[in-house]
C-alpha cells in the first residue's frame, strides 16, 4: 500500500523498500535463530544439490543488491548429499546475507558444488564419500584472526561485515551432520566450505528428496 503511493524515482520510495529489505533480513534471522535453537535433529534425505542451488539461486536474484551477481556452478554427475532441503537454504540465506554486506552491495558472489575426494582433509570419512557446497564472494576477505573465531557464538566483525558471524551456519551444518570451513584472506574475498555425507545408493531408491 505504502509503494503504491510512490513512484520508483521519489526518495522515499527507495527509503521503502529498504524498510521492506531490512525487515525480509530480520524475519530470516528470525526464522535461522528459530532453526539453530531446535533441539530436534531435522529429517535427512538424499537431495540433489545442484537443483537445490539452481532453484535457490532463481529465487534470490531478483531480491540481491543491484551490484551483486550471483553465479552458479554446477557438477556433473554428482551424488546426492544427505541433508536437510530447508536447512540448506538456511544455511545458503545466512552466507549469502552476510556476503552482500561484507561487498558493501558491489561483487560477486559464486555458489559451487563439488566432489569431496577422499584424501581431502575436509573429507568426512563417509563410507559413500562426500559431497561439497562453496559460497565465495569478491569481498575484502577477513583477517586471520577472524577468519579463526568466525564460527564462534556471538563473533562479530565489521571489517568483513560478517554481523553476528558465522555460528548459526555452523550450528545449521552441525544438526545436519555435515561440517563448514572457511577460507579468507583480507583482500581475496572468503569461501565457505558446507560438506555433506554422501546419500548411500540404497537408500536413494527408498527414500524421497522433497522440499520441506
Amino acid at each position: 500500500l505504502l509503494l503504491a503511493n510512490h513512484r520508483p524515482t521519489d526518495p522515499s520510495f527507495q527509503d521503502i523498500m529498504q524498510i521492506k529489505q531490512n525487515a525480509n533480513r530480520a524475519a530470516a534471522l528470525v526464522r535461522q535463530l528459530l532453526a539453530f535453537s531446535r533441539r530436534i535433529a531435522p529429517d535427512v534425505r538424499p537431495v540433489d544439490l545442484d537443483a537445490l542451488v539452481a532453484g535457490f539461486a532463481e529465487r534470490l536474484r531478483p531480491i540481491l543488491p543491484p551490484g551483486v551477481r550471483l553465479e552458479v556452478q554446477g557438477t556433473p554427475d554428482l551424488p546426492k548429499a544427505l541433508s536437510n532441503p530447508t536447512q540448506v537454504e538456511l544455511t545458503l540465506g545466512h552466507i549469502v546475507a552476510n556476503a552482500c554486506e561484507a561487498m558493501a552491495g558491489s561483487g560477486t558472489i559464486t555458489l559451487a558444488t563439488c566432489r569431496i575426494e577422499s584424501g581431502d582433509r575436509t573429507a568426512m570419512g563417509s563410507p559413500s564419500g562426500s559431497v561439497g557446497l562453496v559460497v565465495t564472494d569478491t569481498g575484502p576477505g577477513m583477517s586471520p584472526e577472524m577468519a579463526a573465531r568466525a564460527l564462534s557464538p556471538f563473533a562479530t566483525s565489521r571489517e568483513a561485515g560478517r554481523g553476528v558471524g558465522l555460528a548459526i551456519v555452523h550450528g545449521l551444518m552441525k544438526r545436519q551432520n555435515g561440517t563448514v570451513a572457511l577460507d579468507s584472506r583480507p583482500g581475496e574475498g572468503t569461501g565457505v566450505r558446507l560438506i555433506f555425507p554422501a546419500a548411500q545408493a540404497e537408500r536413494m531408491h527408498h527414500s524421497s528428496i522433497r522440499p520441506d
